[in-house]
């Protein structure tokens, strides 16, 4: 078995990784940490449900309890936050924040076909666009309930 030789920086150039190369990787790790944490039992639940609607509205009944009581309440979320952070542009932040958005679209594909076999959507629906359109509230409730529990107004930003 061969082995590559051991990688060596350029002439004169510096063997440590950057701040930023640091920070990407912390935050694309934090990131995955909290999908596999915190996201994927909700998506997991959501996908398993098969009441259809309701589970859909169940969904975002518990992301917005979750966000206004209990332990995490007025957390705000690391996804939300990260999508709107300069972080969003590194490529290893980027791969976990779109399998993030893979894995919640899914869940809403998923909730959305009982529906569909109940005869509970429009006839010809597109499931998969109304699944991805389904996800985006998700991220926009995040930002919403931390301006109205901080009190700053959405149109002005200020209190």
């Amino acid at each position: 078995m061969t082995t590559a030789p051991p990688l060596r920086p350029a002439a004169g150039a510096n063997p440590l990784p950057s701040l930023a190369d640091i920070a990407e990787v912390v935050q694309a790790a934090a990131l995955r940490r909290y999908l596999e944490r915190q996201s994927r039992p909700v998506f997991d639940a959501l996908a398993a449900d098969r009441r259809g609607l309701p589970a859909i509205a169940g969904f975002f009944e518990r992301l917005v309890a979750a966000r206004c009581t209990g332990e995490h309440a007025r957390w705000g979320c690391l996804v939300t936050n990260t999508h709107a952070s300069a972080s969003r542009g590194l490529p290893e932040v980027e791969q976990t924040l779109q399998a993030h958005h893979d894995a919640l679209r899914a869940a809403m594909r998923a909730g959305l076909e009982p529906a569909r076999e109940r005869g509970h959507l429009r006839p010809g629906l597109d499931v998969e666009a109304a699944a991805d359109t389904l996800a985006l509230p998700a991220y926009r409730s995040f930002e919403r309930l931390r301006e109205r529990l901080s009190g700053v107004a959405p149109w002005t930003r200020q209190r």
